[in-house]
């Protein structure tokens, strides 16, 4: 079965691909000469450059040094007292693990020494007493 076009038919497809040519033309004449806009480009009229990005600051780190071990680690301070303007310190020193484990109760004034342990000094009110080894 054939189909027969209308004179219509066959003028609107030529004027379509006229004008598509005409189209094709215009566009390509034009750009290839875009140094006329280069001006109004230089000015910058429709944006602002962004900003220098901001220097980074990189934080130090500070290494703590290592913690020795100290003979206070093993010593808990159980009682401080003053009588009679003398003052005295209780404390209990453990030592070992597990079953080993011992512990030596002191009760030492200001300035006795016992096992070469020193009550330095001590303040009943702070509740703080300084220890020597």
């Amino acid at each position: 079965m054939v189909l027969e076009q209308g004179k219509s038919g066959i003028m609107t497809r030529i004027l379509a691909i006229l004008g598509g040519l005409l189209a094709v033309v215009c566009v390509s004449a034009g750009a290839t000469d875009a140094s006329r806009y280069d001006i109004i480009v230089k000015r910058q009229p429709f944006w602002n450059p962004p900003p220098p990005p901001k220097p980074r600051v990189i934080a130090k780190k500070t290494v703590t040094p290592a913690r020795t071990k100290s003979f206070v680690d093993n010593i808990r301070m159980c009682g401080i007292t003053e009588r009679d303007g003398k003052i005295t310190v209780g404390f209990v020193m453990s030592g070992g693990r597990g079953r080993s484990r011992t512990q030596k109760s002191y009760y030492l004034a200001v300035g006795e020494t016992e096992d070469e342990i020193q009550v330095v000094r001590a303040d009943p009110r702070q509740e703080k007493a300084l220890l020597r080894k």
